[in-house]
């Protein structure tokens, strides 16, 4: 039989009391209780559902009646801790101070270069190792269109396209050294990402022992490593979203002041565009980011901010606009099934699993998905699914397509629910990571010519590297998600709306994972995320002095009063 050990559960029981005590005693705190309520329910509910899923069979165990006292359960554990450290870092205690000048900006720029410098070294081994590239089936899309071996398109952001082709598109070396000079030119950008946000944390003045762990992290896990010379548009874009989210906060701590200089402008359009161009729900996120700003400046700032609008719009106009230039050069438009990843999925659930579909319904469905192929439907990657879609019938009947997923949706809730959970799983359960082993040479791009190069040689120490390198474990990107989640719950209660726009992108690119994930559960999806840990640390640590949980100290109040 299994059991609850009676010391175990005392002491538990203790300690919750403890716990529950002193959130009684700060009730008064009602913006703390109400944000820490909400986070406790919405991680015990990730817990709950994760806890049901059975991902070997891709479905969910059944439920039991003690189950309505798991939920919660759940809430009323994780509630008193989330409260209490809430409480804590939103107050006056802060890390110990180190005795390290930081003010010389010569000496600043010496320990980026520093940093950098490490970290280059860690991925030019690992690029040694993997010569001359760590490719898949959709680098060979995109590389493919840039050695015009097939028509230029826009299923993979055509920019990242276009810079391949500047390495890979001509007959000035092989396309095998085209192939690893872009690598490198990727890792390099990479490198130079990592060692600026190590300045720039140093320029505001964090923490000494945050800023070496910094490099630290992006120098050590291999994963950091294989990723930048991995031929996916997802590395680089996920460096632009990390200085993208630097730049925002640089721009709403300064009351949009770096707006009114040539480089500051530059800056931002720059970032906005690459942003928005190197990942199609890029554009989505800059979007509303850009609403999010003309509002708060309009409201804040009113005829001052006037000069800023036309530059915040102008920025991201610039991406429809560089697309729209791209098809009238002849870059033909990808198939738009591409973004139904998660309505094709509960569809083909709703099929596969015998779901209440009329005669009327399935005929439609019929139209729009090949039935036999549609029966390859994988809980947990979309491709099956949208593969199986007629694309030309599906463009000219968009509208069908939704009125026929609406009409499913009512009689087949669950099938959707599940689909739904199993598609993102991921991207909101902590405990499942994803699998993180380098893969090895497409066969597409062996058939072009492209071959892996072990170039260190055979000795001990090149296999234990290659050995230590192959599976780059890491975090789950569920718990990064939730570190993300707590830091924007931390600023909420901290009243620090400004430093909360600068998480924007990395919320954002969640957002649009949770409604459009074409794999459950992918560290390159999520890759912005993985490079922003330092980031989000430092707002997590970093205290406005103005900033207060809540309330104003009690000898202010009676100032005030």
């Amino acid at each position: 039989q299994k059991g609850v050990n009676p010391v175990c559960g005392i002491s538990l029981g203790a300690l919750l009391t403890v716990l529950y005590g002193r959130v009684r005693a700060l009730r008064q705190k009602r913006r703390l209780a109400v944000v820490s309520g909400v986070f406790s329910l919405l991680l015990s509910l990730s817990l709950f559902a994760g806890a049901k899923m059975d991902l070997d069979a891709g479905g969910f165990a059944g439920f039991t009646k003690l189950d309505l006292l798991l939920l919660p359960g759940l809430f009323f554990a994780v509630f008193p801790c989330v409260f209490l450290l809430l409480e804590y870092l939103s107050g006056p205690a802060s890390l110990p101070a180190l005795s390290l000048d930081l003010s010389d900006k010569k000496r600043r720029r010496r320990l980026a270069l520093g940093a950098a410098g490490l970290i280059f070294l860690c991925y030019l081994l690992t690029y040694l190792c993997y010569f001359p590239a760590i490719s898949t089936y959709d680098s060979w899309v995109v590389l493919a269109q840039a050695a015009d071996v097939t028509p230029l398109n826009d299923w993979h952001p055509f920019l990242y396209t276009l810079l391949m082709r500047a390495f890979t598109g001509h007959s000035l070396w092989s396309l095998q050294t085209g192939v690893a000079l872009f690598a490198f030119a990727q890792m390099l950008f990479m490198v130079l990402s990592a060692g600026y946000t190590v300045y720039w944390l140093l320029q505001k003045q964090a923490h000494p022992a945050l800023t070496a762990l910094a490099a630290l992290y992006y120098a050590l896990p291999p994963v950091f490593a294989a990723f930048s010379m991995s031929l996916w548009k997802d590395v680089p874009f996920g460096a632009a979203a990390l200085l993208y989210s630097l730049c925002l906060y640089d721009l709403m701590q300064s009351k949009g002041r770096i707006l009114r200089s040539p480089a500051g402008i530059l800056r931002y359009a720059a970032l906005t565009f690459f942003t928005g161009m190197l990942r199609h729900n890029g554009f989505y996120v800059v979007a509303v980011i850009s609403a999010v700003l003309l509002v708060y400046f309009a409201v804040k700032q009113k005829k001052e901010s006037l000069p800023l609008l036309p530059v915040i719009l102008l920025a991201v106009a610039l991406v429809p606009v560089a697309n729209q230039a791209a098809y009238a050069l002849g870059v033909a438009k990808g198939p738009s099934s591409e973004a139904m990843s998660l309505p094709a999925q509960q569809m083909a659930r709703t099929y596969v699993k015998g779901g209440s579909i009329t005669g009327e319904q399935l005929r439609e469905l019929g139209r729009f998905f090949d039935l036999e192929q549609l029966k390859d439907y994988d809980p947990f990657l979309a491709d099956p699914a949208k593969n199986s879609m007629d694309k030309a019938y599906f463009d000219a009947n968009k509208g069908a397509f939704v009125k026929l997923w609406l009409s499913l949706m009512g009689s087949n809730q669950t099938a959707y629910a599940e689909a739904w959970l199993l598609q993102t799983h991921g991207y909101w359960h902590p405990g499942d990571k994803p699998e993180a082993i380098v893969s090895p040479t497409a066969n597409e791009l062996r058939e072009m010519g492209i071959e892996k190069h072990q170039l260190l040689g055979r000795g001990a120490v090149v296999q234990a590297w290659e050995g230590l390198t192959q599976p780059y474990d890491f975090i789950s990107i569920g718990t990064l998600v939730w570190v993300m989640l707590f830091c924007a719950a931390l600023l909420l209660v901290r009243r620090q709306p400004d430093r909360l726009v600068a998480l924007l992108p990395l919320l954002g690119i969640w957002g649009t994972m949770l409604v459009a994930a074409p794999l459950s559960n992918s560290y390159r999806y999520m890759y912005a995320l993985l490079l922003a840990i330092p980031f989000i640390a430092f707002l997590v640590l970093d205290k406005d002095k103005k900033a207060a949980a809540g309330t104003p100290p009690a000898n202010q109040r009676k100032q005030k009063a």
